[in-house]
């Protein structure tokens, strides 16, 4: 099985020292009341609705596993795992601040609080953490993957195991900037898995996101081709 892969990227390296000094030298404050000493202050995190797992995280209807009949069948996941609501002030500016601030750290604060919640609905046994590829523009572009990170924390916390064998084909645009039909389009084809590599029968694909399951359904799909037989889908947030 594939090694944990670390998330640094030499020729961002430049990019991510300089987030690293503005972190030395700014304190941590909360993202959303900036209440000094931690991502989320106590008040915060609190304040926090935790999305109930009878219901689906695309569309919102009651279901089994976080995804209804109707979703499951189009994205072709199995389940899926997301404690919070996107359009949550702290939700979004936690996920805002790993991806274009560079506050990587916070995931690690992120399973600190919440990591058993997420256990506690993940079936992990025999599963293995797939991390939702990005483009090499992209990477080059941000210095780094988030979902890389939240697997490689993940899988130190909870003695899980990574594979990275999935990969982008091709550069796609933002899905934030698209509807439901152009981000299935967008997507088509975008992902591969390595040359002669096998996929694991039983994965947690894991993403920053899952809004209309467009992306990480094209590669469940993708998987699915090369022998996987069950896939879990798991996010920081959804919608």
């Amino acid at each position: 099985m594939t090694k944990v892969r670390r998330y640094d990227n030499r020729s961002s390296l430049a990019n991510i020292v300089r987030r690293g000094l503005l972190r030395a030298l700014l304190p941590v404050e909360c993202l959303v009341c900036s209440d000094e000493g931690e991502w989320l202050c106590p008040d915060c995190r609190e304040s926090l609705p935790a999305t109930r797992p009878i219901t689906c995280v695309i569309c919102a209807k009651a279901a089994e596993d976080g995804l209804c009949n109707h979703c499951r069948g189009v994205t072709k996941l199995d389940g899926a795992v997301s404690l919070f609501a996107y359009h949550h002030q702290g939700v979004q500016r936690l996920i805002k601040g790993v991806k274009f601030g560079g506050y990587t750290d916070a995931i690690s604060f992120y399973l600190e609080n919440f990591g058993e919640m997420i256990m506690a609905r993940l079936e992990v046994k025999g599963a293995v953490l797939v991390p939702l590829p990005l483009s090499r523009e992209r990477l080059q572009e941000r210095g780094f993957n988030q979902s890389e990170v939240f697997c490689e924390q993940l899988a130190r916390r909870y003695g899980l195991s990574v594979w990275n064998g999935l990969k982008r084909s091709r550069h796609t645009k933002a899905q934030a900037e698209l509807g439901r039909k152009e981000r299935l389009k967008n997507v088509k084809g975008a992902f591969r898995v390595v040359g002669g590599e096998t996929a694991p029968k039983k994965i947690i694909l894991v993403d920053d996101v899952i809004t209309t399951g467009a992306t990480l359904g094209e590669a469940a799909r993708t998987l699915r081709k090369v022998g996987t037989e069950e896939i879990v889908a798991l996010t920081l947030a959804h919608g």
